[in-house]
């Protein structure tokens, strides 16, 4: 093999052992990520809250082009022609006494000039325009809101979702080694003629029934850390490790939900929404009032009458009112439109209000079930763990079978997962409260 071969082959055995090895410690040495953590991170240049930032800043232009056309207007124009026509005549000159050519027209015609216009009294219409779209940046500004009130729901069901994994991986691989060590029981008791190879497949059975549910837990732990770093806009090779505890995992729920229902931002929404349309009723009306317009100009020409071939300027000023008698129905329609348009907001704000109740409700009635179940599940923890440090205590005594002390084990460990499993239920229900009362205080206050 020549030198330059082994000297590359060398190089990418290198390589690959540096990037193997770089994996290895980023596996075996997890970032930890605590919620709040994870919630700065999502709210830190995201897509989506860029793209509502930008609507916002659309909104903001749209603000002065509504009113543009009432604002001052400086024009300028400029002509130039070159003309064909015959351009000189001749004719006899009495006080000389012969003949004398001048100019018609010169060849070449030019034209510069400058206006200043503005439409400075419009009877209300700019000012309507106006409110109808400071009330669009309301409206955008809003779904931001919206958009940041989602990603925090999204986050903290993937971050519990995790939680939960991670929990439940822990107390089934504590699972595993209590059901191994069970299972070494069985088969010295099986040498000793204590027991029977019917102990040893139940005992065998419940090894892997707990291994099943590891390795399940293991690839939900996993989904939800990639689901995570998805959201957090870190790279899928970096690894994480969620930090906190499941059981005293704070959400913030409203004391009295009913109060706040007006705050929801879909009906804030429609609210703006029913405004802008008041707005463009106001504009539709005015547009019969009258305009009052000034104007100003200036021009510099040649090659007209009636001074021949020299050049001229002017300027000019003036006043102008103007009023629209008839515009082909565009007003009454503008104006129906617009009404129906508030109408409608008006029942979707009736119809959502209605929705919200009966969702608040539901989630209160979700959240008291939560609490009642895990008041439940601890409870049955709690005689599934006294059950088995009895049967373990009689069958070391001989007084309970082999059989009877894995039915305890399996009880014991269904008891652990239940109660993790209601205390996500519950954060899962306050989260739907707080959806449906629309409650973030979290997130509300921070600043746009």
């Amino acid at each position: 093999m020549p030198g330059n071969m082994k000297i590359s082959v060398v190089a990418l055995v290198i390589i690959l052992l540096s990037v193997l090895s770089g994996d290895a410690c980023a596996q075996e040495n997890p970032v930890p990520l605590r919620f709040e953590e994870a919630l700065k991170m999502a709210l830190t240049d995201d897509p989506g809250i860029t793209a509502r930032d930008d609507q916002i800043r659309i909104s903001e232009y749209g603000v002065s082009e509504s009113v543009a056309k009432f604002n001052p207007r400086l024009d300028i124009a400029s002509s130039y022609s070159r003309s064909s026509l015959e351009s000189e005549i001749e004719f006899y000159n009495p006080l000389t006494a012969g003949p004398e050519r001048i100019s018609l027209f010169p060849e070449d015609r030019y034209n510069l000039g400058i206006t200043l216009s503005h439409n400075f009294f419009t009877f209300g219409k700019r000012s309507a325009l106006k409110n109808a779209a400071k009330l669009g940046i309301d409206i955008s500004r809003l779904e931001k809101q919206e958009y940041m009130r989602f990603l925090y729901d999204k986050l903290t069901r993937i971050f519990l979702k995790s939680l939960l994994a991670r929990d439940n991986m822990t107390i089934q691989k504590n699972d595993v080694s209590r059901a191994q060590r069970k299972l070494e029981i069985v088969r010295a008791k099986i040498s000793e003629g204590l027991a029977s190879d019917y102990d040893s497949i139940r005992a065998e059975l419940l090894v892997s029934r707990y291994e099943s549910d590891l390795n399940m837990s293991e690839g939900e732990y996993a989904t939800a850390r990639a689901e995570l770093k998805a959201l957090i806009n870190m790279a899928q090779t970096d690894e994480i490790m969620p930090v906190g505890d499941l059981r005293a995992f704070e959400i913030a729920v409203p004391e009295t939900p009913d109060a706040d229902i007006r705050d929801n931002i879909d009906i804030l929404k429609l609210e703006k929404s029913i405004a802008i349309q008041g707005e463009l009723v106001k504009y539709h009306k005015r547009t019969f009032y009258p305009n009052l317009t000034y104007s100003a100009s200036y021009n510099w020409q040649n090659g007209y009458q009636p001074d021949l071939d020299k050049l001229k300027d002017y300027w000019m000023v003036g006043l102008s009112l103007s009023m629209n008698l008839f515009d082909g129905g565009g007003r009454r329609s503008g104006i129906g439109k617009a009404r129906y348009e508030s109408g409608r907001a008006g029942n979707l704000i009736s119809d959502l209000v209605s929705r919200i109740k009966a969702d608040v409700k539901s989630s209160q009635s979700e959240v008291a079930t939560a609490e009642d179940e895990i008041r439940l599940a601890q409870k049955r923890l709690e005689l599934a763990e006294k059950g088995l440090e009895i049967a373990e205590a009689r069958y070391r005594e001989g007084f309970l079978s082999i059989s009877d002390l894995l039915d305890s084990e399996l009880e014991q460990a269904k008891a652990e997962i239940g109660l993790n499993l209601s205390f996500y239920r519950l954060l899962l229900a306050r989260l739907n409260l707080k959806a449906a009362a629309g409650y973030y205080p979290e997130i509300d206050n921070i600043p746009y």
